[in-house]
């Protein structure tokens, strides 16, 4: 009996499991208070220096543990012994950055794309980075404490919580023979998990474990987010620093160097740092669906993470900007350029100074690990490099240099004619004074195709152009604006164009103008649509007379001075040698308001006032400034006169600026006609009611019918027999 119960023991011990717990450090939740040790729940990682030339790496970042080439991440435990350690790292196998980089002397270490693994049982790990730098983002330690297991193990969810682009695929698995799986979506409908989940947008995994007489596992859970898609890397470059985001636009490579993967979209730049497990030339065309994190590093914008980068299967043109050393500044940073004619300052090192002919430096760094020539003194270097920011202070980081040959000079195209408006068709024609040159043009500034004959444009355009000779020397590229007008058929629809003081609108007329009036460069104009005037200098001396008619096909340009719309900058502006009858409208006082603006008017039987400022009279309420200085009458209060001139505004005020003032002569008037519009009608009992009120005015002679030297409602019964031939 004593040996079946000591037998019975064995098998139990044999079979009994043992408690396995897992601290799971996360980059950016987890950070060491020091650069290299860091310690939750009896783990230990310290980061040793190694060989490394550059020192420990860091656990004290918030978006990786970084452990450079060379040095030694110790991982150790007070708790129990390791049994499992698992690196999310930000690049797949033995890229730069990736698990694959480690090596260990003891257990046993595997690795699938990004993920490292090691397995065996022990107090204390050596991973020493010697193939790359390793960046993780999160490392998993599992130990075994002793004691017998009471509770399942935790399951894993793999890979971590990220963000994706697409879609991704989640698996989870136990750390218990025999286990069960429940995962839930929502925290709270739990089903078994039989195989790997596949997530299209922003899901949260829960999941815990069911082993049989053991406490359920806690619930773990992952959170994986769909990341926002943009089209363009001006729209990336805007966002928040440590922004997962998807490209679904087209970026074009300028360059690759190491763990540099400058890019262009557009007249935007943007960089893609870190390794990416393919090469690509300039020109190359990246696919849509890459995702990365943009970034910053000591001010340079960067896209970190890169994944999903697939090979280019199309090519655009990427040539460098030609910038000079003024152009090396915070705003381009990232831009593939040229810097030509360079004396170039180096002794070792990174660092270079780049000198130009008039003393002006700039600094080029040795980021992208080229290397460099054998520099001579008494050489220039046309350098070809990248535009990149280290601590707010602009640097040159160079791809290549070429020795600067003797510059060959080919002069620039001209453009015949010149940047102009235009409104029907344009011709433009491009020749260059240099010799035996091919000249290329194009609308946008991007495609050129070689110039073989005139050009015709009937719409807006800039037109750009440069020559090339023979020898492959290229000018630099001349533009010019070639602006389509607007055209118009009258005066209404010239006034309609919505020019301002600032923003002149230009036009073509179309149809025919009659002249008002001229005073020097002022010049009235009508149609039947409406009226304005055409301020103009070079017109002063043109001696245009009333009834002139203007033909069609003159320009000019609609403008606002204060309130009074004007034509200016007038051309082609001349007589046909026809003339038509063109009488001033007739108004009274009180129809003279803004919207007669630019008209030419009388004013019949009116009477004026001299205002104690200069050159200002009234008739009524209604200002007469004399703008012209033409001779005036003696005024006399008894007496009335016609007025005959413009209408204007001038600070909110309607004026007339009269270009004759004549007295009536004789009666002046007709009996009865109190509104003065040539005929004794209802109109005018009207008129003398409101003039009697004090609501209106009017002729007082024309008001005072019946003779007895006062007007009064008994004018109103005597206008009314008038009216009806009874008087």
């Amino acid at each position: 009996m004593k040996k079946l119960f000591s037998l019975l023991s064995a098998v139990l011990v044999a079979s009994a499991a043992w408690a396995a717990t897992t601290v799971t450090f996360v980059a950016g939740t987890d950070v060491a208070s020091e650069q290299t040790t860091l310690e939750k729940d009896g783990i230990t990682l310290t980061i040793a220096a190694g060989t490394s030339t550059t020192g420990a790496g860091y656990l004290s970042r918030t978006d990786q543990y970084r452990i450079y080439k060379g040095n030694i991440l110790t991982i150790s435990s007070t708790v129990g012994n390791i049994t499992n350690v698992e690196f999310t790292c930000t690049a797949s196998g033995t890229s730069k950055y990736g698990p694959g980089n480690f090596t260990v002397t003891d257990g046993e270490y595997t690795t699938s794309e990004k993920v490292g693994t090691w397995t065996g049982s022990a107090e204390s790990i050596d991973f020493t980075a010697s193939g790359a730098q390793v960046r993780a983002t999160q490392i998993a330690v599992t130990f075994d404490d002793g004691a017998a297991q009471t509770k399942a193990n935790n399951p894993t969810i793999s890979p971590s919580s990220q963000s994706f682009n697409g879609s991704l695929e989640v698996t989870i698995t136990a750390n218990d023979d025999n286990a069960t799986i429940m995962y839930s979506t929502d925290g709270e409908n739990y089903s078994e998990y039989t195989e790997a989940l596949t997530l299209t947008e922003t899901t949260t995994v829960y999941a815990y474990a069911v082993v049989e007489n053991l406490e359920n596992s806690d619930v773990v859970s992952a959170t994986y987010t769909l990341m926002s898609g943009y089209e363009t890397l001006a729209e990336v470059n805007t966002l928040d620093d440590a922004t997962d985001f998807a490209f679904n636009g087209s970026a074009v490579v300028a360059w690759q160097q190491g763990s540099y993967l400058w890019l262009r979209d557009g007249n935007t730049n943007g960089l893609i740092y870190g390794s990416v497990g393919l090469t690509y030339s300039n020109g190359d065309v990246l696919p849509a669906g890459w995702s990365a994190t943009k970034t910053s590093y000591k001010g340079l914008l960067e896209y970190t993470n890169a994944t999903g980068l697939a090979a280019a299967t199309e090519t655009a043109t990427c040539d460098p900007y030609e910038y000079t050393i003024s152009d090396v500044t915070t705003d381009n940073m990232n831009a593939y350029a040229v810097l030509y004619g360079l004396t170039i300052s180096y002794t070792s090192g990174n660092s270079a100074y780049g000198i130009n002919a008039d003393g002006d430096s700039v600094i080029i760094y040795n980021s992208a690990k080229i290397t460099y020539p054998t520099f001579v003194e008494t050489s220039t270097y046309d350098v070809y490099g990248f535009v990149s920011v280290y601590n707010s202070t602009a640097q040159f980081i160079p791809v290549n240099f070429v020795e600067h040959a003797a510059e060959v000079v080919v002069s620039t195209p001209y453009f015949s004619p010149e940047a102009t408006t235009f409104y029907t068709t344009q011709t433009v024609t491009i020749n260059d004074s240099t010799e035996g040159v091919t000249i290329y043009y194009s609308f946008d500034g991007e495609n050129f195709e070689e110039y073989t004959s005139v050009l015709t444009l009937t719409e807006t355009t800039t037109v750009y152009a440069y020559a090339v000779d023979a020898d492959g020397n290229k000018s630099a590229t001349a533009s010019a604006t070639y602006t389509l007008g607007n055209s118009v058929d009258n005066i209404e629809e010239a006034l309609a164009l919505g020019g301002t003081y600032k923003a002149p609108v230009d036009f073509m007329f179309n149809g025919d103008v009659v002249i008002a009036y001229q005073n020097g460069a002022n010049i009235w104009i009508r149609d039947n649509s409406g009226s304005c005037m055409i301020y103009d200098k070079d017109l002063s001396e043109a001696g245009f007379s009333n009834g002139e008619i203007i033909e069609a096909g003159w320009i000019g340009q609609q403008t606002m001075n204060y309130d009074v719309p004007e034509f200016i900058n007038v051309e082609d502006f001349a007589a046909s040698g026809e003339t038509t009858t063109c009488d001033p409208f007739e108004y009274t006082t009180t129809e003279v308001t803004a919207d007669k603006v630019n008209e030419y008017i009388k004013l019949s039987g009116v009477n004026i006032v001299a205002d104690t400022t200069a050159l200002t009279y009234y008739a009524d309420s209604l200002m007469i400034y004399n703008k012209f200085g033409i001779e005036m009458p003696e005024l006399d209060a008894e007496k009335t006169y016609d007025v005959v001139g413009v209408v204007t505004i001038f600070k909110d005020v309607v004026e007339v600026y009269p270009i004759s003032v004549t007295e009536v002569v004789g009666h002046g008037f007709d009996l009865g006609d109190v509104n003065h519009d040539g005929s004794v009608d209802v109109n005018d009992v009207t008129a003398l009611i409101a003039m009697i009120l004090g609501n209106g005015t009017g002729c007082s002679e024309c008001a005072e019918v019946n003779g007895d030297g006062e007007v009064d409602v008994n004018d109103v019964t005597a206008l009314i027999a008038m009216i009806l031939g009874n008087n």
